[in-house]
C-alpha cells in the first residue's frame, strides 16, 4: 500500500469492512469511529487501540481488515495462540498486536467484505463453541495480566466483552431451538458455565449501561438465574431475524 510508504511503514494498518447480511450490504455495523480519511496512532494511542479490541462494536478486533509488518510480528513474538480454536481468538491476537505496536495507521476505506455464513463453525449449535469461547476469555485475561502498568480499563472492557460472549452462547447454543436437550439439562449446564470464574466475575462486575435494551434484558435474566425465560427470548430473536428486523 502506498499509504504505508507515506507514513514510514507503520507496524499495523487497519481499515473498515462491509458486512454482507441476508443479501444486504451493511456499512457502519462494526466500524472504528474515526472521521479522518487516514489517521496515524502512536505509542500510548496504540495502547488505547489495544483496549478497544475488547469493545464489541469497535470494528478492530478481527484478524482480517488489517495487515502487520512481518519483522514487527517476529520481533514481538506475535502469532495466533495455538491453544485457541474458535471464539474470540482474533480478539486476543489483535489486542496483543496493538499493544506491541508503536505506529498504527487507520485507513477510512472499505477493503473487505464479511459474508455472514449461518453454517460457519461460530454459528452452528455446538457446546464445543462455548468451551472455545471461554478458553479465549481465559487467554485474554492472562495476556492482560502480562501487560505493564494499570490494567483496570482492560479488565473492565474484558468483563463487558465476556457478557457479550455469554449472551451469544445462551442464544446460539444452550437455548437455541436446535438444541434438543431437555430444558432442565440446558438450565443446569448453562448455570455451571455461568459459575466458571471468567463469566462469574463478568456477571458481577461488568458495566452494561451502554448495552442495547435486548442485551440488558438477557443479562438481567442471567444474573437472576431465570434461565427458563431464555427460550422465549431466543424464539423472538429467531422470528425477528427471519423477518429481517434483527441481525446477528
Amino acid at each position: 500500500m502506498e499509504d504505508a510508504k507515506i507514513y514510514d511503514n507503520p507496524d499495523v494498518i487497519f481499515w473498515k469492512c462491509i458486512q454482507e447480511l441476508n443479501d444486504k450490504s451493511v456499512k457502519g455495523k462494526w466500524e472504528w469511529p474515526c472521521p479522518d480519511k487516514e489517521h496515524l496512532y502512536k505509542d500510548d494511542e496504540c495502547i488505547m487501540l489495544s483496549r478497544n479490541t475488547l469493545e464489541y462494536k469497535s470494528g478492530i478486533a478481527t484478524a482480517y481488515a488489517k495487515i502487520m509488518r512481518m519483522d514487527f510480528c517476529k520481533a514481538n513474538h506475535l502469532e495466533h495462540s495455538r491453544n485457541l480454536r474458535q471464539g474470540m481468538e482474533g480478539v486476543e491476537f489483535c489486542m496483543r498486536v496493538f499493544y506491541a505496536a508503536k505506529r498504527s495507521l487507520f485507513l477510512n476505506k472499505y477493503y473487505n467484505h464479511y459474508q455472514y455464513n449461518p453454517n460457519s463453525l461460530s454459528k452452528v449449535v455446538s457446546k464445543k463453541n462455548a468451551e472455545y469461547m471461554y478458553d479465549s476469555i481465559v487467554e485474554i485475561d492472562k495476556s492482560i495480566d502480562s501487560f505493564k502498568g494499570d490494567t483496570q480499563l482492560f479488565k473492565a472492557s474484558l468483563y463487558k466483552r465476556s457478557l457479550y460472549a455469554l449472551i451469544a452462547i445462551a442464544m446460539s447454543t444452550y437455548f437455541h431451538p436446535n438444541n434438543k436437550d431437555s430444558l432442565s439439562q440446558k438450565k443446569a449446564e448453562f448455570d455451571a458455565l455461568c459459575s466458571r470464574n471468567g463469566f462469574a466475575v463478568a456477571l458481577k462486575h461488568a458495566d452494561i449501561s451502554d448495552f442495547d435494551k435486548s442485551r440488558k434484558i438477557v443479562v438481567w435474566i442471567i444474573r437472576n438465574r431465570l434461565y427458563g425465560l431464555l427460550p422465549f427470548v431466543v424464539k423472538a430473536k429467531v422470528f425477528l431475524l427471519s423477518k429481517g428486523y434483527y441481525n446477528y
